[in-house]
């Protein structure tokens, strides 16, 4: 890959790859043990793959990196982006299910027995193909942010053309939208990574942030600091949006501009709470402490006001379910916990083998539940929401 090209490759990935080139300027080969002592850190495995990739010999790490650097300075930025990256803690679970797809017979049985370390498979997957790197990468923004959930209004009633669009459109309709604000308004902004998966569709973009300042460039390192990534999963028809921005009410109405360009279809997108009455949320923990609820365990609670002196705070849990637990605590010991829904601070349940824990928030004679879904799939979230209106918000 020529160098032009590999910087932009890594500045789409948030690697700031003219630091690293600075960086080397600035310490000659004494880098070279600061690259064998990171990718010692991230991964032991890495000293096979480095041989194997680069074509270097070495009996430690330092000897490869420093024998890298000595045969090609470009490999050796590479390889120190690639160690940037790799330090972001990407799920294995991501990174081996890409990997048992890819790689040889040989690596996916090691991934079975546990005998690679999933960091250290990024360099291979990148040989391979640079392009997994930006799925691995994406798919993990996805699951690691915290979402919000909106539906449009009105409804759309068919789907929207998704699979015949591509990154390069949705970029064009994202500097289109800047150019419809005041000139003192407008920014930077650049679309990253489009997708379309499991029915949904997927746009990850930066914005510069209004209050930075002398950014010449979307694409250089220094935007990435200052424009945080913003994701929107689209449904099919576009009619349910989960968003993640830390400016939630500006990034709604480019989301809304998006699907008129899209549709020809003026729309807003409203934020969906799980919010219910008091007394369907009674109801639901009747039915979930009486085992009522198909494929829905609860594993603990935590709830204020518990009936005893000084009226403390409980919180019980375990691996498997408590309503055994809880119904004696009420039943031989008077102890009703979750009698009245407006103490519980927060629930654990278990939902289709995978934990979620819900935080209750009580509003009168509502009841809002808000879940704590980082690094957890996009699509997961949404059965879990279609569980709760199911079952409490009949």
């Amino acid at each position: 890959m020529a160098m032009t090209l590999q910087k932009e490759f890594w500045e789409s990935l948030g690697i700031p790859i003219n630091d690293i080139i600075e960086k080397e300027k600035e310490l000659g080969d004494k880098i070279s043990k600061r690259l064998a002592n990171k990718l010692t850190f991230l991964s032991e495995d890495f000293g096979p793959f480095v041989k194997e990739y680069y074509k270097v010999e070495g009996d430690t790490m330092h000897d490869l990196t420093s024998n890298l650097y000595l045969t090609s300075k470009d490999n050796f930025i590479e390889l120190n982006a690639l160690a940037l990256f790799a330090d972001k803690r990407i799920s294995p679970d991501i990174i081996n299910s890409t990997a048992s797809n890819v790689l040889s017979p040989e690596i996916a049985e090691r991934i079975v027995q546990g005998t690679v370390d999933s960091t250290a498979l990024l360099l291979p997957l990148f040989k391979l193909n640079p392009n997994l790197l930006y799925q691995i990468y994406y798919e993990h923004l996805c699951q690691c942010k915290s979402f919000r959930r909106f539906k449009s209004n009105p409804e759309l009633s068919s789907e929207i053309p998704f699979s015949k669009i591509d990154n390069k459109e949705i970029d064009k309709i994202l500097k289109d939208f800047e150019k419809t604000r005041r000139r003192n308004l407008q920014r930077p902004i650049k679309a990253w990574w489009f997708d379309t998966k499991d029915g949904k569709c997927r746009i990850i973009f930066r914005r510069e942030k209004r209050a930075s300042s002398e950014i010449k460039l979307v694409k250089k390192t220094i935007f990435a600091r200052k424009g945080d990534e913003k994701i929107f999963i689209f449904s099919g028809t576009g009619n349910v949006l989960e968003m993640c921005s830390r400016e939630p009410i500006r990034t709604l109405k480019i989301a809304e501009f998006l699907i008129n360009k899209l549709t020809g279809l003026t729309i807003t997108y409203k934020e969906v709470l799980f919010n219910y009455k008091t007394d369907r949320l009674d109801e639901f923990m009747k039915r979930l402490l009486s085992d009522e609820i198909e494929n829905l365990t609860l594993i603990g609670i935590k709830t204020k006001n518990v009936p005893l002196p000084n009226s403390p705070t409980l919180e019980i849990g375990c691996q498997s379910s408590i309503t055994s637990a809880v119904n004696t605590l009420q039943q031989k010991h008077g102890l009703p916990i979750t009698s009245n829904s407006a103490d519980i601070l927060n629930l654990r349940i278990q939902f289709d083998e995978r934990e979620y824990t819900l935080r209750v928030n009580a509003l009168g004679d509502t009841i809002e539940l808000l879940s704590d879904n980082r690094n957890i799939p996009a699509e997961e979230k949404g059965k879990l929401g279609l569980l709760l209106e199911k079952e409490i918000g009949q």
